[in-house]
């Protein structure tokens, strides 16, 4: 009966009924028809748009994760539609992003194509700053950048990293990533290492990156000074100290004398600059024993701006202008009383040696009486 009931219906309601079943399973067969364009990620506070392009057939209706959208909440949602060569293009519009905006964006019921949108945190990418925007490195050590992606569900993205806009590769002995800690390790750092380097979070389902999800990171070089730590000099001459400093940017140098500043005031002293680093050398003409001190070389930059920098000391030994004839006339006054002991030693032996002669009779003094007494006996 029921089936005759709707045999019964007028020719158009049955036609429009015909027509509706068309649509709904075209509807359902192609879902793709509706074409969405707009934010993916969008930071908290910033403004954010959605388009929709539907064919004339479908019927808009805004949903957020199955709710529908009201224009007139305090989501300060606002909806616009067109007709533009035969088709419809729908638009969603918020002037303020709130976490509440996080979600899927579906235009029409009669599709299952969505638009998802995270709405992150202003501070969504967290670099491991030193300070903000510096990271400091020491002179052939290991460093890490790393950044940490909050706001997002685990695994959606991935960080790809760049050097001055260049995408790093990884390699065994320089660039190293662990995906797993969000970081990068740099070893060996050198003033190569130095610039800005930039994490970007890449979309791991689709590959593409998320142009406000990304942080800039600026590596700077810590100074490191080489001064020997002892400096001999000979009195009179020029002392030349070299302060020689790394470091990024330019440090600046500054010197002491046993923890005083330095007497710019004297003629004999004065300071040149080695390349970028100005007053590298410290420079004392005509050297006296009064210079015989400890000399401090302290170098800053903006690695260092919140300690008093970094320093090294060299102690400048003054010699005595004679100081190598010394040794000489030592020498020639140890040969003269050598030689001294050696002519007092002979004379006296060669004294001895007279007096002894003198005391000893001679051989043809001992045989003479014998021999008168035999010529004797013979007669």
């Amino acid at each position: 009966m029921d089936s005759l009931r709707f045999l019964r219906l007028p020719t158009h309601a049955l036609g429009i009924f015909i027509v509706l079943g068309c649509i709904l399973s075209i509807r359902a067969g192609d879902g793709q028809q509706v074409v969405y364009e707009g934010n993916k990620v969008v930071v908290e506070g910033d403004p954010f748009t959605i388009t929709c392009h539907l064919t004339v057939y479908d019927v808009i209706k805004w949903q957020l994760n199955e709710q529908t959208i009201n224009p007139d909440s305090e989501n300060q949602y606002k909806l616009e539609e067109e007709k533009i060569n035969g088709k419809v293009v729908a638009k969603l519009s918020v002037l303020q992003a709130q976490h509440s905006h996080t979600g899927s964006y579906r235009c029409t019921s009669f599709s299952n194509v969505t638009h998802q949108v995270y709405v992150l945190s202003a501070n969504s990418v967290k670099p491991n700053w030193d300070f903000e925007p510096y990271k400091v490195f020491k002179y052939d050590t290991a460093f890490a950048l790393q950044c940490n992606v909050t706001g997002t569900p685990g695994g959606q993205f991935v960080l790809r990293w760049y050097k001055e806009d260049k995408v790093i590769e990884p390699t065994a002995n320089k660039y190293i990533f662990k995906p797993e800690e969000n970081t990068l390790m740099v070893y060996y750092a050198s003033d190569d290492d130095v610039g800005n380097y930039t994490c970007q979070a890449v979309n791991a389902k689709t590959n593409s990156t998320e142009s406000v999800m990304r942080a800039v990171i600026q590596v700077i070089g810590f100074p490191k000074i080489t001064l020997p730590g002892d400096t001999p000099v000979v009195e009179g001459e020029r002392l030349k100290l070299h302060c020689q400093v790394k470091g990024y940017p330019t440090p600046s140098v500054v010197w002491s004398v046993d923890g005083m500043p330095v007497n710019e005031s004297d003629a004999r002293i004065r300071f040149e600059n080695d390349g970028k680093v100005a007053r590298a050398f410290l420079i004392i003409d005509n050297v006296q024993l009064s210079d015989r001190k400890t000399y401090t070389c302290k170098a800053s930059n903006i690695a260092n701006q919140d300690s008093t920098g970094v320093e090294e000391k060299t102690f400048v030994r003054v010699k005595d202008k004679l100081a190598a004839l010394w040794p000489f006339l030592g020498i020639c006054a140890e040969v003269a009383v050598l030689c001294t002991i050696i002519l007092i030693y002979e004379k006296k032996r060669n004294k001895s040696e007279l007096d002894e002669s003198d005391t000893d009779q001679s051989p043809e003094q001992k045989n003479t009486p014998d021999h008168g007494k035999d010529v004797r006996q013979r007669k």
